[in-house]
């Protein structure tokens, strides 16, 4: 690789990247792959995405349960009424250390 030093009074070049480490190019044909495959999928009726879980509970309906049965947020309960089965994938993930937190966008 040659680099080219740059002449007296001219300004740096913006936009230039290094070549090999990063490639867009590449990572929108995999995405573009990949819609396709969802698509091809979703022709067929089948969801790309999977539902492997039946009898599953909306995150909302949860809380508005548990604001009915008044359950603090964090807290457990045993009771049969406050049993739910719940779903979702992870939106977010941020590690702070010693404390991670989730975002998980129900399905």
């Amino acid at each position: 690789m040659r680099l080219r030093m740059p002449s007296a009074g001219s300004r740096p070049r913006l936009g230039t990247r290094a070549v090999g480490l990063y490639n867009p190019a590449a990572m929108s044909d995999q995405r573009a792959d990949r819609i396709a495959k969802l698509e091809k999928l979703r022709a067929i009726g089948v969801d790309g995405y999977g539902s492997r879980f039946v009898n599953v509970t909306p995150a909302g309906d949860i809380r508005a349960a548990a604001e009915r049965l008044s359950i603090a947020p964090g807290s457990i309960s045993e009771a049969p009424e406050a049993q739910f089965r719940s779903a979702g994938r992870i939106a977010l993930s941020r590690d702070t250390g010693k404390l991670i937190s989730l975002t998980v966008r129900d399905w």
